[in-house]
This record gives C-alpha cells, structure tokens and sequence, in this order.
C-alpha cells in the first residue's frame, strides 16, 4: 500500500532556507512507528562566479558628472547562466558624482542571495580641462588711435586639478585682434578666449 505523508515529513534544508554553493542535496525524512526513513535529492546550486560592465563611456571632462544611464552589468553564474543585474548594484563613484582628474576607474558592485559581494571594475580617463583664465594686459592706457598692445601680457591658464599653465598671446583670441587701432574714447574691454587643444 501506498500513502501521501507529505505533511508529516521534514526536509532539509526547510522551505524556504537560503541555499548555499555547498549544498549539493535535499534530505527528506519521515518517521512512524520507531522507523525513520530518509530520501535524499541530489541538487546543483548555480552561484555567481562574475560580473561584467557594459556600454560605460569611459572619456570623461574633469567636473563632468558622471551618469550610468545605458550602462548594464551583467552577471554570471557557475552554470553559464547569466543574468542583467544593473538595477541592483551600487556605483563608485556614484550616480551623478563629479569627477576628478584623479578618478580613474568605476566600480560596480553586487550583493548575490547569500549576501556575497562581487565587483567590476572599468578603467576611465577623466580629461584635465581648463576652468579658469586670467589675463594681465602689459599695457593698459592708450590714447584714441593707438594699436592694442597684446605683447608682453601674463596669460595664466588654471585646470580643473588646480595646476596653471602660462601661456603666450598667440595661444589666445582677442577681440579685438591685438594691432587693432582703438579709435573710440572711454573705457573698453577687451575679450580673451582660450580653446585647449
């Protein structure tokens, strides 16, 4: 005869338990009348052995902040099943951080079912872009039909990392153009740009 005792039986691990890598069975036990019988269930617990970083620009200007939107991380597992678990990673830096020109990787990290953390990582390069300029005129009084001086001026260029650069009146525009005769009386301004590269 043959009879359901489902209800009576214990299992391990219990419904529910969180499985382990090392776990490679499933016991059932049930007992009646002084006799236990126990059946064992051969299992495979698939783990996370890797996780990957795609579509993450890696050009980035200093002070740019940094956005993942496009980015997937994808994770892998012993049985070559992968899976997309960008939404459940934490980012260094993180969303929407500012970038320095000493950044020079993102990592991505994910916490599996059995709380093990696995990371990714990408290597960026963060451009040292020019923030500042300031300009000294050599020569700053002339008289109406006089040329724009631009010679001898101090040009000082200041980078995101905080270093300086100096350079030269033909490394900068000038509006107007220096050697251009000032023919109207009064104060005037002088624009300077500087493009990088």
């Amino acid at each position: 005869t043959t009879q359901d005792v489902t209800q009576n039986a214990s299992i391990s691990p219990h419904d529910g338990a969180t499985l382990k890598k090392s776990d490679t069975k499933v016991t059932v036990s049930y007992s009646e009348n002084g006799k236990k019988l126990t059946y064992d269930v051969s299992i495979s617990v698939a783990y996370v052995t890797d996780i990957s970083i795609s579509g993450l620009v890696t050009d980035w200007d200093a002070n740019e902040s940094i956005d993942y939107e496009g980015v997937t991380v994808t994770a892998v597992y012993s049985d070559g099943y992968s899976a997309d678990v960008t939404d459940s990673v934490s980012w260094s830096p993180s969303n929407g951080s500012k970038l320095a020109t000493t950044d020079h990787t993102v990592k991505a990290t994910y916490r599996d079912n059995s709380s093990n953390s696995h990371t990714a990582s990408q290597a960026i390069s963060v451009r040292d872009i020019p923030t500042k300029l300031d300009v000294d005129l050599s020569v700053t009084d002339y008289e109406v039909g006089d040329s724009l001086d631009t010679s001898g001026s101090s040009i000082v260029v200041t980078y995101a990392s905080g270093r300086t650069a100096t350079k030269t009146p033909s490394d900068v525009t000038w509006e107007p153009a220096g050697g251009t005769k000032l023919n109207k009386e009064g104060t005037q301004y002088i624009t300077v740009s500087y493009t990088e590269g």
